[in-house]
């Protein structure tokens, strides 16, 4: 029984070192083609742009709603999203972690805004607010981030809950809000 032991022991070591030995022998640099080479670009083409932090505005007939959202898009293949921080103004509610994303003409969309105003309160459901049909994303903020028209619910003070909609303007759009 100790002579088994001893040689099983003895084996288990012997393949232990053999491993080790394999192992260390075995290249661990990356073939020079790849990007993980050194010096090598980690983007096949332009970075994406940063995102943006802009100041955005829910227009709607029963008022206009200032926000705080964060912006990205990336031109070339129009992907990106629409963020929003927690820390809203007084009458501005978002779920966390709610946010709108689009990839290549589809708008999806997660949580809930509500914007609430003498009594009355606009619920908007980001997972069914928009169409891509209707919406704009523009790489470029200068003439406005983005333009989402949206339908939501509003509950009014005394109660009576009627579908309304309106507009998102991410950023500023000069012909949303010239005027106003």
């Amino acid at each position: 029984m100790t002579r088994f032991r001893i040689a099983s022991v003895s084996a288990l070591v012997v393949g232990w070192v053999v491993f080790v030995s394999a192992c260390a022998n075995t290249p661990t640099s990356a073939p020079p083609s790849s990007h993980l080479s050194p010096g090598a670009a980690r983007f096949d083409g332009n970075p994406p742009p940063p995102p943006v932090d802009t100041a955005s505005v829910a227009l709607t007939d029963d008022g206009a709603f200032g926000f705080e959202t964060t912006y990205m898009l990336n031109g070339p293949d129009l992907a990106g999203f629409i963020a929003f921080p927690q820390k809203q103004p007084v009458g501005v509610s978002i779920s966390p972690n709610a946010r709108i994303s689009f990839h290549q003409g589809a708008v999806t969309g997660k949580g809930t805004m509500n914007f609430t105003a003498n009594g009355a309160t606009i619920s908007v459901n980001l997972a069914t607010a928009f169409s891509a049909k209707t919406a704009v994303f523009n790489a470029n903020c200068a003439q406005g981030c983005a333009v989402l028209p949206f339908t939501g619910t509003i509950i009014t003070a005394e109660g009576v809950s009627r579908p309304t909609s309106g507009v998102i303007d991410v950023g500023g759009s000069p012909a949303l809000t010239a005027g106003r």
